[in-house]
Order: structure tokens, then C-alpha cells, then sequence
């Protein structure tokens, strides 16, 4: 715009002038127009250098989007699979847990139906001799004559749990701990003492009961059980850092074989720091 302004002012002054005063003039016109020429084109090529390097960022923006969309898709769906993967692996544990469970059931119900078959045998032949349990080992405290073996009482025990008459069981695991205090069946009877309460919802007392199998059955899996018992209970109620430490004390070399060792595992992984 300046430069036609300049060269107009020109030619009206070259109205009044020479022939060569006018080539002058028009000489001067053409070189400014050539240089007005030139700076708008450096000016174009500018632009274009600007939109072309706007553009090549605008679509490097775009594919880095796409690729963010299509890795957090994947986590999301890698972070979905490992949670069902984690949901099997518990439900096929419990189902585990609960077969074990079953099978010493049965082996106390089947332990307690010898015994009472042999008890019987006895009482038709009154010089045969006294009945040995097999099932338990020797026991630290005699019994009274005629009492229940270790195996019926946790048969009781157990057949009282299933029916949810909780006091009756405990009497029964109480009665086998009392009589039979190193009965292999002893860890166990102690447990479901715990296990009893707990499902009456009586957490104090299942929580006393579980800390005595710790205490005095710490080689036995039922230890691991109790531990973990404990933890969960601690979680429910919020106390993480004290389930923390029940779930570590699981997690140790010596309860490796116990269906509670993957189970605290798990709980570790998912307990908020």
C-alpha cells in the first residue's frame, strides 16, 4: 500500500516534469514494486513454512493420542483380565479349601464309626482287649473310661456346624482339647472354636480364640488359617497396618503348603498402602 501511495505521489510529480525525468520516475516505480514484489512473496513463503510446521504438529499431536488411546485401552483391558484371572484362582482356593475341609469331615465321621463299632464289639465280649485309638496320638491326660474318642467329638463338632447350633460345637471342640489335648484332631477343634464365634459374629471372642491357635499349634496349618482369619478381621474393621502383619506372617516358608498362603498374597497386592 505504501509503495502505490509513493509511486502515485511520483507520477503526479513526473505530470510536470521531463521525458527523462519521467523515466526516471518510472524506473524508480518498477524497482519499488519488484521489491514490494519480493517482500510479499518472502512473506507468503513465511506463512506457509508457519501453517506447513502447525499442521505437521497438529498431526503428530493426533497419532500421539491415538497411541496414548490404544495403550490405555490395553491396560485397561490387561488390568480387567489379570482381576478375573485373580477371581478364578480365589474361587478355585476356596473350592480347594473346601474339599480339604470335607475330607477331614469324613475322615473323623468314618475314624468315629470304627471306633464305635469296636466299642460295641467290646461290650459283647468282655475279655477282649481295651479298644486303642489309632487315629490319635498319646494323649497327655487320661480319659475318663467310656468317654468319647477324639474322633467322635469332632465328629459332633463338626455335625453341630453344619446345623449352626455354635455352642454345642464349641462344647464338643472344648470336650476334645480337654481329653485329647495332643489328638491330632486338637488344631483343628481349636480352629472351629474360633470359626464359631466368628460366624456368630462374636469378633472379640473369635479373635482370642484364633490368637490361641497361633500360640499353641504355630507348626500347624491351621495356624496359617487362624492368621489369616485374623487379618481379614482386621481389615474389615480398618486396621490395616495390624492386617498387614497377620497376611505377612502367612505369607512365610513355613506355611507355603497352607490354602491360606496365595489367599494372603492376594490381599497383600490389593491392600492400600
Amino acid at each position: 500500500m505504501r509503495t502505490r501511495y509513493a509511486a502515485l505521489c511520483l507520477l503526479g510529480a513526473a505530470a510536470c516534469a521531463t521525458p527523462g525525468q519521467v523515466r526516471r520516475v518510472e524506473t524508480q516505480v518498477a524497482v519499488m514494486q519488484r521489491n514490494q514484489e519480493r517482500a510479499d512473496s518472502a512473506r507468503a513463503a513465511e506463512l506457509a513454512r508457519i501453517i506447513a510446521m502447525q499442521t505437521r504438529a497438529m498431526d503428530s499431536l493426533v497419532a500421539l493420542t491415538r497411541t496414548l488411546d490404544r495403550v490405555d485401552r490395553g491396560s485397561r483391558e490387561q488390568t480387567a483380565e489379570l482381576l478375573e484371572a485373580r477371581k478364578q484362582i480365589l474361587a478355585i482356593q476356596q473350592r480347594i479349601d473346601q474339599s480339604q475341609q470335607g475330607l477331614r469331615e469324613l475322615r473323623a465321621q468314618l475314624d468315629a464309626r470304627s471306633e464305635m463299632a469296636a466299642a460295641a464289639i467290646s461290650i459283647g465280649d468282655t475279655t477282649a482287649a481295651p479298644v486303642v485309638t489309632p487315629a490319635t496320638t498319646a494323649p497327655t491326660t487320661t480319659p475318663v473310661a467310656g468317654a468319647p474318642s477324639a474322633a467322635v467329638l469332632y465328629a459332633n463338632g463338626q455335625q453341630s456346624l453344619r446345623i449352626n447350633a455354635f455352642g454345642t460345637a464349641r462344647n464338643a471342640f472344648r470336650e476334645l482339647l480337654k481329653s485329647y489335648p495332643a489328638s491330632s484332631y486338637a488344631p483343628d477343634a481349636a480352629f472351629h472354636i474360633g470359626d464359631a464365634f466368628l460366624r456368630e459374629q462374636r469378633s472379640d471372642s473369635a479373635q482370642v480364640s484364633f490368637g490361641r491357635v497361633v500360640r499353641e499349634y504355630p507348626t500347624s496349618m491351621r495356624a496359617a488359617a487362624a492368621l489369616y482369619k485374623l487379618g481379614v478381621m482386621a481389615q474389615d474393621r480398618g486396621d490395616l497396618a495390624a492386617a498387614r502383619g497377620y497376611f505377612q506372617q502367612v505369607v512365610s516358608p513355613r506355611y507355603r503348603a497352607a490354602d491360606e498362603y496365595e489367599l494372603a498374597q492376594d490381599r497383600l497386592k490389593t491392600l492400600p498402602l
